[in-house]
């Protein structure tokens, strides 16, 4: 399998949505179309990891391709913080196994949770680059999606910069993104989970 803007054969793209919402399963396969699928192990050999809170959770169930493994949960951030009560997004890959299953791609947005519980965009954007660094320090290169902000936009702005001045393969899909029935999830997740298919696919 190729991917779009990989930086190694061990390409690993990380789209780790940070939204505030409704809480996921961690370790739950789907294949096509968003279906659950019945594994429950270990992290199978699937391509695509998909890390973050629920907007990476939705976003992967509407991907249109190969079956691939949720490590997002609702409520998670980069920073810890006792309001985020699914823990830190770095936590939740680490601890399903990266350091010994390595997956294709790992797809990641991040940051609103974060600014919800008052947390500064400087603190955010430290963390992000840290996950990137010790993921790439385990062969795993990181990849990032600019996820849609909507009320938190302006509060957002300076993570938006960074991410695109500091990698130049984001994903850049917030055109795609539509309304949002709640400032923090879209109404409808499909065409912005295609844009993402279609730059994590050739």
């Amino acid at each position: 399998m190729r991917f779009i803007g990989a930086r190694s054969l061990g390409f690993v793209a990380v789209v780790a949505a940070t939204l505030m919402g409704v809480g996921c399963t961690a370790g739950t396969t789907y294949g096509p179309g968003g279906e659950p699928g019945p594994y429950t192990g270990p992290p199978p050999e699937t391509a695509v990891w998909f890390a973050g809170d629920s907007l990476a959770h939705h976003t992967a169930r509407h991907m249109p391709h190969e079956p691939f493994w949720l490590t997002a949960t609702g409520a998670s951030g980069f920073v810890d913080h006792a309001a985020l009560f699914n823990g830190r997004i770095r936590d939740n890959v680490i601890n399903a196994g990266v350091e010994t299953h390595l997956p294709d791609v790992v797809i990641a947005m991040g940051g609103v949770n974060d600014l919800s519980v008052g947390t500064t965009a400087a603190a955010i954007i430290t963390a992000m680059d840290e996950f990137d660094a010790e993921l790439a320090s385990l062969g795993v290169p990181v990849r990032w999606v600019l996820e849609p902000t909507w009320g938190h936009a302006v509060n957002y702005q300076p993570i938006y910069d960074h991410l695109i001045a500091t990698y130049p393969d984001v994903i850049d899909c917030r055109g795609q993104a539509g309304d949002s029935f709640d400032g923090l999830h879209p109404l409808d997740y499909q065409w912005f989970a295609y844009c993402v298919d279609d730059s994590v696919h050739p």
